[in-house]
């Protein structure tokens, strides 16, 4: 823990400096730096960065990106145990095409999500039938 501690402190270093250095690229450092955080425990903060970096790029702007940023939000919300937030946001992207997706197998085996398992909202979610791409 103690390692994960000092790696976690050293990437926001990193992410804090390059976001005074590419401005442009504010919604995926920011994004980046909510994971950090998050890993740090610093929940706050990491929830701001999320939102921070949804309201930079929304779907409205880019429907490509924006359901990533989106993810990453969902999944920082579950870590933390905000199941309110968090399932929600997984059902939309479920039902959301984007590249790298939420699958109902990714609920089921990624770890971000054990704080949501028990609940049945989010285990209907887990438990849908995956869409069969040759139909």
């Amino acid at each position: 823990m103690a390692d994960a501690k000092i790696n976690y402190s050293r990437a926001r270093d990193e992410f804090e400096a390059t976001l005074k250095e590419q401005p442009a690229e504010a919604a995926w450092i920011s994004a980046y730096l909510a994971e950090t955080y998050a890993g740090l425990g610093e929940r706050e903060r990491s929830l701001s960065l999320a939102n921070r970096a949804v309201s930079l790029i929304p779907y409205s702007k880019d429907a490509t990106v924006s359901p990533r940023l989106e993810e990453i939000r969902a999944r920082i919300a579950a870590r933390f145990g905000l199941i309110d937030p968090a399932i929600p946001l997984l059902d939309r992207l479920l039902k959301t095409p984007y590249y790298g997706p939420i699958t109902p197998a990714l609920l089921r085996l990624d770890p971000d999500f054990d704080p949501l398992r028990g609940d049945p909202r989010f285990e209907k979610l887990a438990s849908q039938t995956e869409p069969n791409p040759s139909k």
